[in-house]
């Protein structure tokens, strides 16, 4: 059977393109697709609550930016505003402060007006428009009490309270208050607008995370500290107490001496004059050195931490992006994804967005006979096939415990365990069997390839369900003796293969390796698996070997055959996860290693130099994932 070359089969670009292969929108669709706003409520929270650092909706993103850069700029010159105008209202009358107050007071009190006026509509926007937040949507009422309560909204709240107080004894000229040192005050409480600037970065959180992660180191610190300081006070108390018993004259000035050397103030106003209280004071200096050194070294740590964390997921998300699929992102709406940070989440925690029309895309569903997948829906014996799953399923629960109990036996008995559960798998067996070699893919959990958790017996029972509802068509490999089963994957398998982007190739590793004991290392490069977070594969691609180059390639490196296996036509070698039903090319050091001889563990099968530059082409651009 000659297999179709994708470019030939009547299938849609977004089947076959990484970027548009799932219906579930990614950050791509968001900005490429054309979407509808469905209330300008929701439009008002989405500029209210994402900064403008953060891809979201194109339409509104110029708006985010817009309103960001305002209220920023307004609260630092409500800021140097209250500053000027205290230190112009502490000035004495004889230095002119009624000629300042004349020039000064008009366009400081409509500049209080307007500030007051825009940051009072923020807030009332915020507090309208809360609700489209799925946290705040229990009931108008209930739900905008729950947004006011939280932290950043009651320091917006604060902040508002001294321009009103403020707003309202300048306009009353006959306040008792007018001038006085109330209205300075309140002048300098609008200071606290300045805490809203938190609410713009979001490396205040970083710092909260990092403080939240390292609190007992800290502690640690803040305890060492307080029983040197103690100590340290004790012994100067005694060792200078009768030279200067005037200076040193309580406990408490003591403890005042320590924090100060400790510290490296330098005032000055309390000194020891006595050899061991200056030998005292010169220890105590050089332990500040060290004791302040551990919490600077303890944040940069954890700062490295959250960076580092950062980094994986933004290059996770980016994975993502490229294989069309959404993040991981908690949120009820399943159009609105990303990791958006929000100035009132906590750590781990994800908004979900407005709401948008879904977008339909043209995806027919038509295929040859040569796309397995599809002929096995088409397939009325399909659905036997689909009846008997769920009782595969629940034989599977039942041999994962069994495994979860032989956890603790000896190598032998694991051993003789393993041989027993491969009697039990080819006891009765089809024409597929699961040839050993394949058997690392669901035993190694480091092994670089597609790693199936899964029972390997049911595993082969529901191969061969699908295999023989599908007519038994197969389609054709590099190779006469071997075929390939595309099915759609019911393993949970994960994709193994990253695109290789300018945000993660420094974090690629290289080494020679060999699969097998009887090949020859060669040069893998390889994405560690804690680096990338894969998803879920649609497709398995069942790399079949006929049974006689099976017993070939075996008997060249001395494996004996499996009786069990006589009656097989086929085994599985290897099996892929990915996101298509027809193959993908072959990495050009395997094709390299099948042309070898069977005896280096090869199937002596020669390369074909336009198949081979199409690998290359491939794998320029992509890696696989290992776990470490």
């Amino acid at each position: 059977m000659t297999k179709t070359p994708p470019q030939q089969r009547s299938r849609s670009y977004t089947e076959h393109s990484p970027l548009l292969s799932s219906l579930a929108p990614s950050r791509w669709h968001r900005h490429h697709l054309h979407q509808h706003r469905t209330s300008l409520r929701q439009d008002v929270w989405t500029v209210l609550r994402f900064r403008s650092s953060v891809q979201h909706r194109s339409g509104l993103q110029f708006a985010s930016y817009v309103l960001e850069l305002s209220i920023l700029t307004l609260i630092l010159l409500n800021v140097v505003v209250a500053i000027s105008d205290s230190a112009v209202m502490v000035q004495s009358p004889s230095e002119g402060s009624s000629v300042v107050s004349s020039l000064t007071s008009d366009w400081s009190q409509t500049f209080l007006l307007v500030s007051t006026i825009i940051f009072s509509i923020e807030y009332a926007l915020r507090l309208w428009s809360c609700v489209e937040d799925d946290r705040f949507s229990s009931g108008s009422i209930m739900g905008r009490i729950k947004w006011m309560t939280r932290p950043l909204s009651l320091i917006d709240l604060m902040s508002l309270i001294p321009f009103y107080l403020e707003l309202s004894i300048e306009l009353d000229d006959n306040s008792p208050y007018h001038g006085g040192l109330t209205l300075r005050s309140l002048r300098l409480l609008r200071v606290i607008s300045f805490l809203r600037l938190e609410r713009m970065y979001n490396a205040m959180k970083n710092l909260r995370v990092i403080f939240a992660r390292k609190k007992e180191e800290f502690m640690v610190v803040l305890y060492l500290t307080a029983v040197v300081v103690l100590t340290a006070s004790l012994m100067i108390f005694f060792l200078e107490h009768k030279a200067q018993p005037k200076v040193f004259s309580s406990f408490a000035v003591c403890a005042w001496w320590s924090v100060e050397t400790i510290t490296s103030l330098g005032y000055g106003d309390v000194v020891p004059i006595t050899g061991l209280g200056r030998l005292l004071g010169a220890m105590l200096a050089l332990w500040g050195i060290v004791l302040f050194t551990i919490p600077g070294a303890v944040l940069g740590s954890g700062f490295i931490e959250v960076m580092l964390e950062k980094q994986r997921e933004e290059e996770a998300e980016i994975y993502s992006m490229a294989m069309g699929r959404p993040t991981s992102i908690n949120s009820s709406n399943p159009l609105f994804v990303g990791t958006y940070s929000d100035d009132e989440q906590h750590e781990q925690h994800e908004l979900s967005g407005p709401q948008y029309e879904a977008i339909e895309v043209a995806t027919p569903s038509v295929h040859t006979p040569n796309s397995v997948a599809s002929s096995c829906n088409a397939c009325p014996n399909m659905l036997l096939a689909r009846l008997r799953t769920s009782t595969a399923v629940t034989r599977t629960f039942q041999t994962r415990g069994l495994k979860n109990m032989l956890g603790g036996l000896t190598s032998k008995t694991e051993k003789a365990a393993a041989q027993a559960e491969e009697a039990a798998q080819t006891a009765e067996p089809g024409d597929i069997v699961l040839d050993g070699f394949a058997k690392r893919q669901f035993d190694d959990k480091t092994y670089s390839g597609s790693q199936v958790d899964f029972d390997k017996t049911e595993f082969v029972n529901k191969v061969n369900e699908i295999y023989e509802a599908n007519g038994k068509q197969l389609v054709d490999g590099y190779a006469p003796f071997c075929k390939h089963l595309f099915i759609k994957n019911f393993t949970g398998a994960r994709l193994n293969t990253v695109a290789i982007t300018q945000a993660n190739e420094h974090m690629m590793l290289s080494d020679y390796e060999a699969r097998t004991e009887y090949e020859l290392p060669v040069l893998n490069r390889w994405f560690p698996s804690h680096s990338v977070t894969p998803t879920v594969a649609e497709y398995l691609d069942i790399i079949l070997y006929s049974r006689e180059q099976i017993i070939k390639e075996n008997e060249a490196v001395a494996v004996p055959a499996n009786p069990l296996h006589e009656n097989a036509a086929w085994g599985i070698v290897s099996i892929k996860s990915q996101d298509v039903d027809y193959e993908l090319p072959m990495k050009p050091i395997t094709m390299m290693r099948n042309a070898v001889g069977k005896e280096q563990g090869g199937s002596g099968v020669p390369i074909d130099r336009e198949e081979y530059m199409k690998a290359v082409e491939y794998w320029r651009k992509h890696a696989v994932i290992k776990k470490m």
